[in-house]
């Protein structure tokens, strides 16, 4: 019988116990999985805007705490310089 569109095998994935305890820390025992899966889709889409775009959103819509404080480093804090430039 196939599987249901809405589910993927387990996977398997090799990782340092204290990592992946640390990771599950970060972004919850639930959360691994959206996590990976929406880092993979970003690497597979590469250079095109699109694909990183949607694997983005689809990261922030799948835990959005988890997502929103990974990429706060990211964020510029502040306003870039007004310019200076004389008309």
């Amino acid at each position: 019988m196939p599987e249901p569109d809405t589910h993927t095998p387990i996977q398997r994935l090799r990782a340092p116990a204290e990592r992946w305890k640390r990771f599950g820390e970060v972004v919850g025992n639930r959360g691994r999985s959206a996590e990976l899966n929406a880092y993979m889709e970003a690497r597979i889409g590469g250079s095109e805007p699109q694909a990183l775009f949607g694997a983005l959103m689809r990261w922030i819509a799948a835990d959005p705490a988890a997502a929103l404080s990974a990429l706060a480093p990211y964020v510029q804090k502040e306003a870039p310089p007004a310019s200076t430039k004389e008309s």
